[in-house]
Protein backbone atom coordinates (compact mmCIF):
# COMPACT_ATOMS: atom_id res chain seq x y z
CA UNK A 1 0.00 0.00 0.00
CA UNK A 2 1.49 3.19 -1.05
CA UNK A 3 1.77 6.07 1.32
CA UNK A 4 1.46 10.20 0.48
CA UNK A 5 5.40 9.77 0.86
CA UNK A 6 5.10 6.87 -1.53
CA UNK A 7 3.04 8.30 -4.25
CA UNK A 8 4.81 11.75 -4.13
CA UNK A 9 7.87 9.43 -5.37
CA UNK A 10 5.96 8.07 -7.91
CA UNK A 11 5.12 11.06 -9.29
CA UNK A 12 8.51 12.91 -9.12
CA UNK A 13 9.74 9.50 -11.14
CA UNK A 14 7.05 9.69 -13.51
CA UNK A 15 8.26 13.32 -14.30
CA UNK A 16 11.99 12.62 -14.66
CA UNK A 17 10.74 10.45 -17.35
CA UNK A 18 11.70 6.32 -15.33
CA UNK A 19 8.37 4.95 -16.08
CA UNK A 20 8.08 2.53 -19.22
CA UNK A 21 8.28 4.13 -22.98
CA UNK A 22 5.68 1.75 -24.57
CA UNK A 23 1.96 2.07 -25.19
CA UNK A 24 1.41 1.29 -21.12
CA UNK A 25 3.76 2.69 -18.00
CA UNK A 26 3.87 2.06 -14.80
CA UNK A 27 4.82 3.25 -11.38
CA UNK A 28 7.00 0.78 -8.94
CA UNK A 29 4.48 -1.79 -8.02
CA UNK A 30 1.37 0.29 -9.30
CA UNK A 31 -1.16 -0.71 -12.18
CA UNK A 32 -0.29 -0.28 -15.71
CA UNK A 33 -1.67 2.55 -17.56
CA UNK A 34 -1.84 3.30 -21.23
CA UNK A 35 -0.97 6.59 -22.46
CA UNK A 36 -3.30 9.07 -24.12
CA UNK A 37 -3.23 7.26 -27.70
CA UNK A 38 -1.97 11.27 -29.10
CA UNK A 39 1.26 10.63 -27.45
CA UNK A 40 1.89 6.69 -28.60
CA UNK A 41 5.06 6.94 -30.67
CA UNK A 42 2.89 5.31 -33.73
CA UNK A 43 0.20 7.68 -33.73
CA UNK A 44 2.49 10.57 -33.47
CA UNK A 45 4.86 8.79 -36.53
CA UNK A 46 2.06 8.34 -38.57
CA UNK A 47 0.99 11.89 -38.31
CA UNK A 48 3.93 13.32 -39.16
CA UNK A 49 4.12 10.70 -42.31
CA UNK A 50 0.36 11.78 -43.50
CA UNK A 51 1.30 15.67 -43.14
CA UNK A 52 4.58 15.16 -44.88
CA UNK A 53 2.48 13.24 -47.98
CA UNK A 54 -0.20 16.39 -47.85
CA UNK A 55 1.93 18.96 -48.14
CA UNK A 56 3.92 17.24 -51.44
CA UNK A 57 1.22 16.67 -52.92
CA UNK A 58 -0.54 19.91 -52.39
CA UNK A 59 2.68 21.64 -53.79
CA UNK A 60 2.66 19.65 -56.78
CA UNK A 61 -0.93 20.55 -58.09
CA UNK A 62 -0.58 23.13 -60.90
CA UNK A 63 -1.72 26.69 -59.81
CA UNK A 64 -4.90 27.90 -62.18
CA UNK A 65 -3.11 30.37 -64.62
CA UNK A 66 -5.59 34.18 -64.64
CA UNK A 67 -6.72 34.92 -67.74
CA UNK A 68 -4.20 38.09 -67.46
CA UNK A 69 -1.61 35.13 -67.16
CA UNK A 70 -3.13 33.09 -69.86
CA UNK A 71 -2.65 36.19 -72.51
CA UNK A 72 1.08 37.20 -71.44
CA UNK A 73 1.97 33.60 -71.79
CA UNK A 74 0.62 33.41 -75.03
CA UNK A 75 2.07 36.41 -76.47
CA UNK A 76 5.59 35.56 -74.84
CA UNK A 77 5.29 32.27 -76.57
CA UNK A 78 4.01 33.29 -80.30
CA UNK A 79 6.46 35.94 -80.29
CA UNK A 80 9.18 33.64 -79.26
CA UNK A 81 7.77 31.22 -81.89
CA UNK A 82 8.37 34.23 -84.60
CA UNK A 83 11.39 35.12 -83.66
CA UNK A 84 13.11 31.60 -84.37
CA UNK A 85 11.19 31.79 -87.28
CA UNK A 86 12.50 34.39 -89.19
CA UNK A 87 15.70 33.20 -90.66
CA UNK A 88 13.85 29.81 -92.15
CA UNK A 89 11.23 32.22 -93.59
CA UNK A 90 13.62 34.38 -94.97
CA UNK A 91 15.35 31.65 -96.84
CA UNK A 92 12.41 30.18 -98.13
CA UNK A 93 11.25 33.38 -99.44
CA UNK A 94 14.67 34.08 -101.03
CA UNK A 95 14.74 30.29 -102.32
CA UNK A 96 11.06 31.09 -104.25
CA UNK A 97 12.28 33.86 -105.36
CA UNK A 98 15.07 32.73 -106.86
CA UNK A 99 13.51 30.25 -108.97
CA UNK A 100 11.01 32.37 -110.33
CA UNK A 101 14.18 34.43 -111.60
CA UNK A 102 16.45 31.45 -112.87
CA UNK A 103 12.53 29.68 -114.44
CA UNK A 104 11.90 33.46 -116.15
CA UNK A 105 15.78 33.92 -117.39
CA UNK A 106 16.23 37.32 -115.89
CA UNK A 107 19.03 36.94 -113.98
CA UNK A 108 22.20 38.48 -115.05
CA UNK A 109 25.76 36.35 -115.56
CA UNK A 110 27.24 37.01 -112.44
CA UNK A 111 23.88 37.02 -110.15
CA UNK A 112 23.65 33.08 -111.65
CA UNK A 113 26.94 32.41 -110.51
CA UNK A 114 25.86 33.04 -107.07
CA UNK A 115 22.65 31.24 -107.03
CA UNK A 116 23.92 28.01 -106.07
CA UNK A 117 25.72 29.28 -102.91
CA UNK A 118 22.73 31.80 -102.27
CA UNK A 119 20.38 28.32 -102.24
CA UNK A 120 22.03 26.34 -100.38
CA UNK A 121 22.50 28.91 -97.69
CA UNK A 122 18.52 29.18 -97.46
CA UNK A 123 18.49 25.34 -97.37
CA UNK A 124 20.58 25.25 -95.00
CA UNK A 125 18.28 28.24 -92.97
CA UNK A 126 15.66 25.27 -92.47
CA UNK A 127 17.89 22.67 -91.42
CA UNK A 128 18.85 21.34 -87.89
CA UNK A 129 21.88 22.62 -87.83
CA UNK A 130 20.63 26.15 -87.96
CA UNK A 131 20.38 26.54 -83.75
CA UNK A 132 17.00 28.57 -84.40
CA UNK A 133 15.44 25.82 -85.69
CA UNK A 134 16.81 23.40 -82.88
CA UNK A 135 15.32 26.28 -80.28
CA UNK A 136 12.15 26.34 -81.89
CA UNK A 137 11.96 22.69 -81.15
CA UNK A 138 12.88 22.93 -77.49
CA UNK A 139 10.67 25.80 -76.49
CA UNK A 140 7.99 25.38 -73.60
CA UNK A 141 4.70 24.82 -74.39
CA UNK A 142 2.17 26.66 -72.11
CA UNK A 143 -0.15 23.99 -70.99
CA UNK A 144 -3.25 26.57 -70.08
CA UNK A 145 -3.21 27.38 -73.96
CA UNK A 146 -5.89 25.59 -75.97
CA UNK A 147 -3.97 23.86 -79.05
CA UNK A 148 -0.84 25.81 -78.11
CA UNK A 149 0.94 22.10 -78.69
CA UNK A 150 -0.75 21.87 -81.76
CA UNK A 151 0.68 25.03 -82.74
CA UNK A 152 4.42 23.94 -81.79
CA UNK A 153 3.78 20.98 -83.94
CA UNK A 154 2.83 22.74 -86.85
CA UNK A 155 5.42 25.75 -87.12
CA UNK A 156 7.90 23.06 -86.16
CA UNK A 157 6.56 20.51 -88.98
CA UNK A 158 6.71 23.38 -91.30
CA UNK A 159 10.47 24.16 -91.17
CA UNK A 160 11.64 20.82 -91.00
CA UNK A 161 10.37 18.72 -93.00
CA UNK A 162 8.36 20.95 -94.97
CA UNK A 163 11.11 23.92 -96.25
CA UNK A 164 13.70 22.32 -95.54
CA UNK A 165 12.65 19.55 -98.43
CA UNK A 166 11.05 22.55 -100.87
CA UNK A 167 14.70 24.63 -100.65
CA UNK A 168 16.12 21.23 -100.90
CA UNK A 169 14.45 21.05 -104.07
CA UNK A 170 15.24 24.58 -105.37
CA UNK A 171 18.86 23.68 -104.84
CA UNK A 172 19.07 20.59 -107.75
CA UNK A 173 16.13 22.65 -109.74
CA UNK A 174 18.47 26.10 -110.13
CA UNK A 175 21.45 23.47 -112.00
CA UNK A 176 19.01 20.95 -113.41
CA UNK A 177 15.46 22.58 -114.24
CA UNK A 178 12.94 20.11 -114.02
CA UNK A 179 14.85 17.04 -113.23
CA UNK A 180 12.22 14.57 -111.99
CA UNK A 181 13.23 13.57 -108.87
CA UNK A 182 13.62 17.34 -107.19
CA UNK A 183 10.11 18.42 -109.33
CA UNK A 184 8.27 15.47 -107.90
CA UNK A 185 10.02 16.41 -104.28
CA UNK A 186 9.24 19.90 -104.49
CA UNK A 187 5.39 19.83 -105.28
CA UNK A 188 4.83 17.22 -102.42
CA UNK A 189 6.64 19.56 -99.87
CA UNK A 190 4.60 22.85 -100.98
CA UNK A 191 1.59 21.00 -100.22
CA UNK A 192 2.85 19.99 -96.73
CA UNK A 193 3.94 23.49 -96.18
CA UNK A 194 0.25 24.79 -97.10
CA UNK A 195 -1.39 21.90 -94.88
CA UNK A 196 0.55 22.74 -92.09
CA UNK A 197 0.50 26.65 -92.51
CA UNK A 198 -3.16 26.20 -92.13
CA UNK A 199 -2.69 23.77 -89.25
CA UNK A 200 -1.06 26.40 -87.22
CA UNK A 201 -3.24 29.36 -88.40
CA UNK A 202 -6.55 26.58 -86.63
CA UNK A 203 -4.52 26.63 -83.80
CA UNK A 204 -3.58 30.51 -83.26
CA UNK A 205 -7.51 30.72 -84.14
CA UNK A 206 -8.03 28.72 -81.16
CA UNK A 207 -5.96 30.49 -78.73
CA UNK A 208 -7.47 33.63 -79.84
CA UNK A 209 -11.18 32.55 -79.54
CA UNK A 210 -10.04 30.88 -75.55
CA UNK A 211 -8.50 34.14 -74.55
CA UNK A 212 -10.59 36.86 -76.71
CA UNK A 213 -7.81 38.68 -77.82
CA UNK A 214 -5.81 38.50 -80.95
CA UNK A 215 -2.83 37.08 -81.32
CA UNK A 216 0.17 38.49 -84.22
CA UNK A 217 -0.93 36.88 -87.60
CA UNK A 218 1.30 34.00 -88.70
CA UNK A 219 4.64 35.45 -90.54
CA UNK A 220 5.26 32.79 -92.47
CA UNK A 221 6.00 32.59 -96.39
CA UNK A 222 3.07 31.67 -98.43
CA UNK A 223 3.66 29.18 -101.40
CA UNK A 224 3.60 31.19 -104.54
CA UNK A 225 0.14 30.65 -106.34
CA UNK A 226 0.82 28.14 -109.36
CA UNK A 227 3.00 25.27 -110.63
CA UNK A 228 6.38 25.63 -109.27
CA UNK A 229 8.12 27.44 -112.06
CA UNK A 230 11.25 24.89 -111.95
CA UNK A 231 9.14 21.96 -112.33
CA UNK A 232 6.93 22.88 -114.91
CA UNK A 233 6.74 20.29 -117.92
Amino acid sequence: MSTPDGRAADDEAALRGEWGSGAFSASRGGARRPRPWYLRRATVAGAVVVAFIAFAVLSDLPTRATRTQQISDARSFVAEAYGYLNSCNAGLAEAFSIEAEVAADSLSSADLIRVPDLVRDDHLACSQTNDDVFQLASMTIPRSLAESNVFASAVYSWVVPDAYGVTGAIVVLVGSPRNPAASGQLREYEARLMADRARAARALEAMDRQLGVTLPALPLVRVPPGPPPLAEG
